[in-house]
């Protein structure tokens, strides 16, 4: 767990409608999805609070915050997170790989034939290809 100090916070949706929190800290930016870590962070607005969040791709995501954590704790103190939830977020990490890298693309037909939700349909082929191949 790391005390935060929390500024402010603002709403935003995701590409699939889905409203999350960003709440701007001394420590970067931090998303919530989760609506119990919400209305525990909203408390704590402009003040301190104890957090602990997942890095990746220079992302925050918030897991825990004061004694409301995202995740069930399973026998053994093991935590489990939602299969979905990873899944989810490493096809958010290749979209977003992907989405940067178009602009290196000198062919502009190509680059305008690139959607967001044909990147997007790519990433998570890729996901279940990944997924499948470590069934194995």
């Amino acid at each position: 767990m790391e005390k935060i100090k929390v500024f402010g916070m603002e709403e935003r949706t995701s590409q699939k409608g889905s409203k999350y929190k960003v709440f701007h800290t001394d420590r970067g930016d931090m998303s919530a999805f989760e609506t119990e870590l919400i209305a525990e962070m909203e408390k704590h607005v402009n003040g301190e609070v104890e957090v602990e969040f997942a890095e990746r791709n220079g992302f925050k995501n918030l897991i825990k915050v004061g004694q409301v954590s995202k995740q069930s704790t399973g026998a053994k103190g093991f935590s489990r997170m939602d299969p979905t939830t990873m899944y989810v977020s490493y096809a958010k990490d290749i979209f977003i790989a992907i989405w940067n890298s178009t602009s290196e693309i000198k062919d502009k037909e190509i680059r305008e034939r690139l959607s967001r939700p044909l990147i997007m349909e790519e990433a998570i082929k890729l996901v279940k290809q990944a997924k499948e191949g470590l069934k194995e």
